[in-house]
């Protein structure tokens, strides 16, 4: 029976990102919220930064790993935004060993999206989806497996977006039994471009986690919120491998900080083109894949306030206007009306933007 006044005995259940149950202290609960187990506005990994990659600006990531590892297994996992539609080799990952004969890529091809490994003058893998996305308001997940090892061909290579698997391509390849592949050779690699003189990226891009050796799902790096139904991520709490990183880009210090690997390999990248400068230049911003969370209350020249924000829609733009900065800012437009237009659905949208 329950009164006023009586001591009520915990009965905690261990909590995790996603559940808690039983009889909790505010002292209990406060500690496992400081250590991330327990389902705060459920938003299990809060992202603080995302970096922004501007074509116009050549900006890219890359290096070069000390030695080969395993080039039959591995995982990549990223979110990213995009800025631009219909535009060739918007590439998220590449690598190239100088004269393009053996390479791979992941990137936006126009709107669809292919993954693919180029070795011995022919596709080892290629799939091309036949979905389009060209959502530029939207977060994608996008996680690249890769497993020559397996039985089956088609569950060599698999494409997931958002947490479901892609199935249906326009064209779709697959690597023989235990082949080698072009990625996590001893031979330069990229984010954000192909080689260092195209495919640049444009778009916002962050929580990139490459797992050497391990074949994973995207439950490792995300969930889906109960409530909403939507996906949101989750912190990797595995094992990365010899030449696995993990780039949150947060530490926006300067542009080498930027390419910090926080996955305690120290695999660091070297970032190209980027800016930490405040203002409509800087390319380290709050936009990111989770819920409207206050980031710090110092005035980051990245922003105060992090979560998906609103951006400038290139899509309604019937006079021609020319969008830059992440869609950020809009010049020379020959009619006004297109650009409020789309300034004001946005804020409809949203409730709120961040504009230079």
């Amino acid at each position: 029976m329950d009164y006023p006044g009586k001591v009520i005995t915990k009965t905690q259940v261990t909590p995790t990102q996603t559940s808690a149950s039983g009889n909790w202290t505010l002292d209990d609960q406060a500690a496992a919220i400081k250590n991330n187990n327990w389902p705060v506005a459920l938003v299990p990994n809060p992202i603080s930064k995302s970096l922004r990659f501007n074509s116009a600006d050549s900006a890219y990531l890359n290096r070069t790993p000390a030695s080969a590892s395993n080039r039959k297994t591995w995982t990549w996992s990223g979110w990213v935004k995009r800025t631009t539609v219909n535009t060739t080799g918007q590439n998220l990952f590449s690598t190239d060993n100088g004269s393009s004969t053996t390479l791979g890529q992941l990137f936006f091809n126009d709107n669809v999206f292919e993954f693919n490994c180029y070795a011995s003058s022919a596709y080892q893998w290629r799939l091309i989806t036949t979905q389009v996305w060209r959502d530029l308001s939207a977060w994608y997940h996008i996680v690249a497996v890769v497993d020559t090892t397996q039985e089956t061909s088609s569950n060599r290579v698999k494409l997931y977006v958002n947490g479901t698997q892609i199935t249906a391509f326009s064209t779709a390849t697959y690597p023989s039994q235990n082949f080698d592949g072009a990625y996590n050779l001893n031979q330069p690699h990229y984010v954000g471009a192909a080689i260092t003189s195209s495919g640049y990226l444009n778009g916002y891009l962050t929580e990139v986690n490459f797992i050497d050796g391990q074949a994973l799902t995207p439950s490792s790096f995300g969930m889906t919120n109960p409530q909403t139904g939507q996906w949101i991520p989750l912190k990797y709490s595995g094992t990365y491998g010899t030449n696995g990183f993990y780039l949150n880009f947060k530490d926006a210090t300067s542009t080498t900080t930027l390419g910090y690997d926080y996955s305690g390999n120290a695999n660091n990248w070297t970032t190209n083109n980027f800016s930490v400068t405040a203002g409509a230049g800087n390319d380290s911003l709050t936009d990111v894949p989770t819920p409207w969370v206050a980031y710090n209350t110092t005035g980051d020249v990245g922003g105060v306030i992090r979560g998906n924000y609103c951006t400038l829609n290139p899509l309604d733009n019937a006079q021609g206007a020319t969008f830059s900065n992440g869609n950020l800012q809009a010049a020379n437009a020959t009619g006004t009306d297109k650009f409020y237009r789309a300034l004001l659905e946005c804020l409809r949208a949203n409730g709120i933007g961040k504009f230079n």
